[in-house]
């Protein structure tokens, strides 16, 4: 089975000094399930994905008639490129290899449409490559059409050196923005900002107010999540192993922060590698929100799953859809699994991926 959250620790190495955090001790505004204000039951319809071996990610570009399937493996090419409103096969894509325009780690899948690019971080190349629908539609190759290039471009345990991890690249201002790596120097900080070449801008953002406080060197490694770009003028980050999500602006400031439906608190264990310790999730570790938040109609639209990491299993049934104050407004009850999702918002139909039993995706009428 593919497992996004432990592919990301194969890199997180030994960090930072064991020292305490000066991470204010508050808790949170808390939500359930019961204050959402429609509890509505959803019936999807299951599409096969003939040739999908190991599903990550998946991408619907309602515009360009497009829906790109991404994979954890390839032997040459990560991706599949099918014709949205047929689900039929039209090309390879994100070409594997050392080559100009190929990649070795894709990681995400990213899409801007007034650019009209498919941005896809390399995350061994430490760059953001894109992809142009256009060139897509006309058959390319499957190698990208440019990249933004990281000098340093290479993984490192160094405590001086920074990683950047699940960025998105912001519509409003183009800046990279990734989970920080807050060095030895520097205060403790939940985001890094880079502009297109690498450059470090400035660190931002808070973790999350809780009254538990942690080791500074283990912070993110507790606190990993995912970054997305929903609107412009937001970027939200999604907690893996406990369920809290954050609103901020495009510069990093903070908006708002919410935890719910369960209340899952972090949890972690250190362990000993390649000759020093690093850190791993808790035997009480959840994984909580995987996916990308969507954007429906100015609302956020996330998946949750809420299992124990221990089960290796990153499915879920449940939708929340939220103001972009976070104020819970619909909660919806899929009858399928699945672990990844996006939308066409022309049509209001969700396509969730899934691999129970077999890959395929199951279609949803929001």
């Amino acid at each position: 089975m593919r497992n996004i959250y432990n592919s990301f620790f194969t890199f997180l190495l030994i960090a930072f000094c064991a020292c305490d955090s000066n991470q204010p001790k508050s808790e949170i505004e808390t939500f359930s399930r019961s204050d959402f204000k429609e509890q509505i039951q959803l019936k999807g319809s299951p599409i096969e994905l003939p040739g999908i071996f190991r599903p990550r990610r998946i991408k619907v570009i309602p515009e360009a008639n497009l829906v790109i399937i991404l994979e954890s493996q390839a032997s040459e090419f990560f991706a599949s490129v099918f014709s949205l409103d047929s689900m039929k096969f039209k090309q390879r894509l994100i070409k594997n290899g050392y080559g100009e325009g190929e990649q070795l780690s894709p990681m995400s899948l990213q899409y801007i449409s007034s650019e009209k690019r498919i941005y896809v971080f390399d995350h061994l190349l430490q760059s953001m490559f894109f992809y142009s629908t256009d060139s897509i539609i006309k058959g390319s190759d499957g190698r990208a059409n440019g990249v933004y290039k990281n000098p340093k471009a290479q993984l490192t345990s160094n405590t001086n050196s920074k990683i950047v991890l699940n960025p998105i690249i912001t519509e409003g201002n183009h800046h990279i923005v990734s989970v920080a790596t807050s060095l030895n120097h520097e205060s403790l900080h939940l985001l890094d900002i880079y502009d297109q070449t690498f450059n470090f801008l400035y660190p931002k953002g808070q973790y999350p107010m809780l009254k538990d406080t942690f080791p500074k060197y283990a912070y993110r490694e507790i606190f990993l999540g995912n970054l997305s770009n929903p609107q412009p003028n937001l970027v939200i980050f999604s907690h893996y192993n406990t369920d809290i999500l954050s609103v901020f602006d495009t510069s990093g400031k903070h908006i708002i922060s919410k935890q719910g439906p369960d209340i899952h608190k972090p949890d972690f264990s250190i362990i000993n590698a390649q000759g020093g310790k690093t850190i791993a999730p808790g035997k009480k570790s959840y994984l909580c929100y995987m996916p990308s938040v969507r954007s429906i109609n100015n609302k956020l639209l996330t998946l949750y799953s809420g299992n124990l990491i221990s089960s290796r299993n990153e499915n879920g049934t449940e939708l929340f859809l939220f103001s972009e104050s976070l104020d819970p407004e619909k909660y919806y009850k899929l009858d399928k699994k699945i672990f990844d999702y996006d939308i066409d918002i022309n049509k209001g139909y969700l396509y969730g991926l899934s691999t129970e039993n077999r890959p395929h995706v199951v279609v949803y009428k929001l």
